[in-house]
């Protein structure tokens, strides 16, 4: 093995390759403190079945829920052309009255 100037043992290309990389044949994994199991088929089903929109506060209740499904999709598309149509006339007005002021 070859030696430094001061008779250190100087490793070879291929051990100083090898220690380089010994570090990332593992994944990391992250312990949060707790063990979370993963949810049943089940209750995974009932989740998103009742909860997600409550979750993400787009309905008050589980009742809402169940008349958004009842209501013609024809009417759902026309309702919502009509919120569009607002709000893009409410964004243009929003132009129209920032260029009076400015």
């Amino acid at each position: 093995m070859k030696t430094d100037a001061w008779k250190r043992p100087l490793p070879s290309a291929v051990d100083d390759c090898a220690n380089v990389t010994s570090g990332y044949e593992q994944q990391l994994s992250f312990n949060f403190g707790t063990q979370v199991r993963d949810a049943t088929p089940q209750e995974a089903d009932e989740w998103f079945d009742r909860k997600l929109l409550q979750v993400v506060n787009l309905a008050p209740n589980e009742s809402m829920v169940e008349k958004i499904v009842d209501v013609h999709p024809m009417k759902q598309v026309a309702v919502m052309s009509v919120v569009q149509v607002l709000v893009f006339g409410f964004m243009i007005l929003s132009f129209y009255l920032i260029s009076l002021f400015t």
